[in-house]
């Protein structure tokens, strides 16, 4: 019977020495075809964590998917949450370096953005718009255009519609478009939905706008 401990080794949430050695040990019994996988989920377990250098050992793993296994499955799912950790923690050049190297995977890959979020061009331009650099906002507005489609693909994911929408509310409202109103209002009424997304999964897919952001919208359409 394999006990807790040797059946979830690869998903500790928490990183030291002794771990990454154990980590490494059995991460080089694996077998090959395995080991990708095995450092993107452990990974995964340590971008989560709150403390800031767990975060960093589980983007130091995604680095080793990148460059010990570039040609794997697992390589743009990596790329892209290495973006995504590196975005969160106000990283944002380095984000967007992340999130363009995984645009270049999927583009190369026979299997497109399969194996990603699905919405990588989204990620990237929230990235460029937090960095309130206005002369990109043709870029931004650009990569929305391109990520439209896959987001009505997964229009039951609320949360990702959410994001759409107040990005998409952000570059109009910066340029000038009268139809940020219209878009921001569609993103306030996204986020006031209660019921949930998948009925079997109450918590998954849910938009969890911050009070900021409901600020935003609300200034957008002309309410403060």
């Amino acid at each position: 019977m394999v006990s807790p401990a040797n059946r979830d080794w690869f998903r500790s949430p928490t990183w030291d020495a002794e771990i990454e050695t154990n980590f490494d040990a059995r991460l080089t019994r694996a077998r090959p075809a395995g080991r990708a996988q095995y450092l993107r989920v452990q990974a995964t377990h340590l971008l989560a964590s709150s403390d800031k250098d767990t975060r960093e050992a589980g983007r130091q793993l995604l680095h080793r998917v990148l460059s010990e296994y570039p040609g794997s499955f697992e390589a743009k799912f990596a790329s892209e949450q290495l973006g995504d950790s590196l975005a969160n923690d106000g990283q944002l050049a380095a984000a967007e370096q992340a999130l363009r190297e995984t645009l270049r995977l999927c583009a190369a890959s026979p299997i497109g953005k399969s194996g990603t979020s699905g919405t990588p061009e989204l990620r990237l331009a929230e990235v460029i718009l937090a960095g309130a650099d206005h002369r990109r906002l043709d870029e931004a507005a650009a990569l929305l255009a391109v990520a439209e489609a896959d987001v009505r693909q997964q229009a039951v994911m609320r949360n990702v519609v959410f994001r759409f929408l107040l990005a998409s509310a952000r570059v109009a409202h910066l340029r000038r478009d009268p139809a940020s109103i219209d878009i921001a209002r569609e993103a306030l009424a996204v986020a006031a939905e209660t019921s949930p997304s998948i009925p079997r999964h109450t918590g998954v897919g849910r938009p969890s706008a911050s009070a900021a952001q409901l600020a935003e919208l609300e200034r957008i359409v002309g309410r403060d």
